[in-house]
């Protein structure tokens, strides 16, 4: 039997054994940050503090996650993603920046946190410019492709590189 896990804009079938083979969403902290109003009177959700998002990491809010979904694959969406878990969780510093590491990521070997892949990315914003830009260009080129390739390997076996 299949169980039902409801996510932002619909469900995911996840049967019972087969939780690496899902997908999970979460953030690096569990707060709402709430609302920013812009200037034509719209609102837009306000990008966590640093204090946020240090609080959340000090208190192993994401690190009880991961060890709960035990993911195959950790895909960081956006910088302060990168610069955190590298910091965080795999007691590291980015040496570049992530439009460089995204620009390379068909070449790049993975890093690795509890045996998942940790996979630096844009966040895949309609408002990130740099996003549109980086599908714009690799959706024709072979470094997507072995993109794509490799990381449908390693949530299929755990293997890819």
């Amino acid at each position: 039997d299949a169980l039902p896990i409801c996510v932002p804009g619909g469900t995911i079938l996840c049967r019972p054994g087969h939780g690496r083979k899902t997908a999970y969403c979460s953030d690096l902290c569990p707060v709402f940050p709430g609302y920013q109003p812009t200037r034509n009177g719209q609102a837009r959700i306000r990008r966590p503090t640093p204090q946020l998002i240090n609080s959340a990491l000090d208190r192993s809010f994401l690190a009880r996650e991961l060890s709960i979904t035990k993911p195959r694959v950790i895909l960081l969406l956006g910088k302060h993603a990168y610069a955190s878990i590298y910091t965080h969780f795999l007691n590291d510093r980015p040496t570049h920046s992530l439009s460089t590491v995204v620009r390379e990521i068909g070449r790049i070997t993975f890093r690795r946190y509890n045996g998942a892949i940790v996979i630096p990315m844009l966040h895949p914003s309609p408002a990130s410019p740099a996003f549109l830009q980086w599908i714009k260009a690799c959706q024709s080129s072979t470094t997507y492709e072995r993109f794509v390739r490799r990381v449908t390997s390693y949530l299929q076996t755990g293997t890819g590189e």
